[in-house]
């Protein structure tokens, strides 16, 4: 599919997907990631804009990190390990489902306590994202899919990338490392490469995805140790190097 023909059906994905999202009278309207898991096949979930991913000119950046205190194999093992219903059940982020190759269907929310095998390489997970602040009020609800690309128990690295359907395309790598300022325990770092489909939701998504970071980061803190957490900054400069 040439770009032009890509980006065309991939906003007229994202409009569907937001339009489902929007409040009604209709208990039983659709969600973003229902609409989405009903129009598209699990051998459909793709990567969004793949071909972007050597072009580090084309992405915003911005980086989350933090340190707590526990060995970084354990920490590692936390964030792959927990289930996200224990991670992703806040108002600006629900889980819905999780694609899991490894038995090759979609695991929804309901099924999700008893059947989470950990995260592995080629799995999606999609969440529903709540609607954004304002000026954007009247924006609906919309899904965020990321599929875990690369999971490396050596380096200590988680790497995700934006699946299609998402209102943005691009990647997110987490970094676990032992820190430099001799306090031992472990520096997570949570890089986020992106750009947005729409101009008025890349100008507040990067705030407010930080939030839902944030949050998430928290709740994984608390399955490792919960009574500690260093918050050491958020940096947004270019970066020049991609996951």
């Amino acid at each position: 599919m040439n770009p032009a023909s890509f980006a065309s059906s991939s906003s007229l994905l994202i409009c569907s997907l937001m339009i489902t999202g929007m409040a009604s009278a209709d208990d039983h309207a659709l969600r973003p990631t229902e609409f989405y898991l009903q129009s598209q096949a699990p051998s459909e979930f793709d990567i969004a804009r793949p071909e972007t991913q050597n072009d580090p000119v084309t992405f915003k950046t911005s980086t989350l990190s933090y340190q707590v205190n526990a060995p970084i194999a354990e920490v590692f093992r936390a964030y792959v390990k927990t289930n996200p219903l224990k991670i992703w059940s806040q108002p600006r982020a629900m889980v819905r489902a999780v694609f899991i190759p490894s038995i090759g269907r979609t695991i929804q929310r309901s099924e999700l306590a008893t059947n989470w095998p950990g995260f592995e390489e080629g799995m999606d997970l999609f969440l529903d994202m709540a609607k954004l602040p304002y000026p954007l009020v009247n924006e609906p609800a919309m899904m965020i899919a990321l599929r875990a690309v690369k999971i490396d128990d050596v380096n200590y690295t988680i790497t995700f990338a934006y699946l299609n359907g998402s209102p943005s395309y691009g990647f997110q790598k987490v970094e676990f490392n032992v820190p430099h300022n001799g306090r031992g325990g472990t520096l997570v770092q949570h890089h986020v490469w992106f750009r947005s489909y729409q101009k008025s939701i890349e100008r507040l998504y990067p705030g407010y995805h930080r939030k839902m970071l944030w949050s998430a980061h928290r709740n994984y803190r608390k399955q490792i140790e919960p009574t500690f957490l260093e918050f050491l900054g958020i940096n947004r400069k270019p970066s020049r190097r991609l996951p």
